[in-house]
This record gives structure tokens, sequence and C-alpha cells, in this order.
């Protein structure tokens, strides 16, 4: 990844927009809607939903972020899908969406709720809650790099994955590590940031994921007992190619596909990442 930032001595001088943008970015979902034994369910997941997310926001291209100017950009934001292709809003949103609110960190955890909240968000997760804007404060929108170089070599081996397209095993798990890989690395923090870190691209592919996830929940069978990141648990087979999204300039276009990954006949739910699903499939602090 290109060298995004100074450094002085071993400090890595991030900017503070980067910083404002890491502080509220909020990991993956996982969520129990139902506790102790299910009905029998299917597991259901994702396939490369992160490298998928990568490439629909063009992360890879973003190198920086810019403010928005309040009577400019900001004036013309009713709703969250206004702003193309996507921006960090700090303002006062509103969200009905029983399935999928809008994140907030309390503790250790982060919760997804529903009512009013103050906070700096992406458009993409306004979207993924049906948010309503109720007041904007300033804004913050990407600055990406011309070249598409990176972007594409990284989507076509999104794509080979997802087709499954290796010569060999050697291929296999090299194509699997890198397009895996890539996206923890962009959001490096601990023990230290690096002067590659790129916390507003690493935030907006978990934005775009949570989006996807939204539609997924719109389109699967309820009730949906259980989720984690990039998986469900439904009673009915809910598998296949759900739609298609496209990266930014609408050159590369890729399936989101469901695939089934088991299935529990008397599964059991605890709490987020406690389950027993079969004995191939469990949470590992249920066992």
């Amino acid at each position: 990844f290109p060298i995004l930032h100074a450094t002085m001595g071993k400090e890595v001088c991030i900017p503070n927009s980067h910083l404002l943008i890491h502080e509220n970015t909020f990991a993956g979902r996982s969520e129990c809607f139902s506790v102790g034994q299910l009905p029998p369910v299917y597991y259901e997941d994702i396939a490369s939903l992160y490298p998928i997310s990568m490439i629909a926001t063009d992360a890879l291209r973003i190198r920086n972020v810019e403010m928005m100017l309040s009577h400019g950009e900001l004036d013309r934001i009713t709703k969250p899908s206004d702003f193309h292709p996507y921006a960090w809003l700090y303002g006062i949103f509103e969200t009905k969406n029983d399935l999928w609110g809008l994140p907030v960190r309390s503790g250790e955890r982060n919760y997804f709720v529903t009512g009013t909240v103050v906070g700096l968000y992406n458009t993409l997760d306004l979207q993924a809650s049906k948010a309503e804007i109720k007041e904007i404060f300033w804004g913050l929108k990407p600055v990406f790099d011309k070249p598409r170089e990176m972007h594409e070599r990284y989507a076509e081996l999104t794509l080979r994955k997802l087709e499954k397209r290796f010569k060999d095993d050697v291929e296999k798990n090299a194509i699997k590590e890198v397009v895996n890989s890539t996206h923890g690395s962009l959001g490096l923090y601990h023990p230290r940031p690096s002067i590659r870190s790129n916390f507003p691209a690493y935030g907006a592919v978990l934005s775009k994921s949570r989006l996807i996830m939204s539609r997924i929940f719109d389109l699967a069978p309820k009730p949906i007992h259980y989720m984690d990141t990039d998986s469900l648990f439904v009673e009915t087979k809910f598998e296949g190619k759900m739609f298609e999204v496209s990266d930014l300039d609408q050159k590369i276009t890729l399936p989101v596909i469901l695939e089934q990954k088991g299935f529990g006949e008397t599964p059991r739910v605890f709490r987020s990442k406690h389950y027993y699903l079969d004995e191939n499939n469990f949470g590992f602090h249920a066992i």
C-alpha cells in the first residue's frame, strides 16, 4: 500500500480527520435475535463480504478525506443517498428499522439502536438503517487517486476466489491470503498505526458491508434468529446469488452470493458468539 503518513521518530503522524473516522468506525455486527433452543435452522454465509465491499467502495483508491462545505455540498443533502459515492456526516439522525438500527458504542460492545442518534456516520450506514437526516453539522468526503491498477488487480483476485478459479492449491491459498488479509491491513492500529494505515478506506469497507447485510436482511425469510458479520441463521433455505454490486465507475461488477455453511437440527443460542449449531459449527465459548 502507498505511504500515507509521516513519522517523527517512532510516532506515526495520523491526520485528525483520519483519527475521527477511526474513533467512529464500528466492526462487524454479531447479534442474537432469539435465545435458547431454536427450530431447525440453516447457517447461511455471504461469500467474501469484505473483499466485495472493498471493490464496491473503491477503498484501495482512497488517499485522504476533506471537509465538506456547509454552504455547498452539505446543504444539498436531505437523505443519505444524496451524496455520491459516500461521505461521513456528523449530525442528528433517526431510524425506526428494528432489525438494522444505527451502531453506537457502549463500553466494549456495539449496539444497533433505533430512535434519534447524534454522531459521525458514513452515509452507507445511514442507508443500511434507513435513517432520516434531521440535521447535519459537518462532513468529510473521500479523496480518490485516479490510478486504478491496484483496485483492478484486487478485483481480479476476488473474482477468481468467488469463481474458485485456481491453478492448484498453492495458488488457491495464496489468493485467499491476499484477498482476506487486505482489509485488516488497512485498519492497522495496535500496537501502533502504520505509515500505510488507511482508516477512511477501512471504515468505508465496514460501512458498505453493513449496507449489503441490511439488504440481505430485507430479502431473508423471517424470522432471522442470529447473525455474525457475514452470516445468519434462518429456518428456510436461503442461498444463491442475491444481487450484484459494482465499483464506483461501474466497470467491475461482482455477485453477492449466499452459501449454506451448515444446518442445525436442534440448535441453541445463548448470546452473541455463544451458540451450538452442530458438532462442526459452534460459538467457541458455548462448549
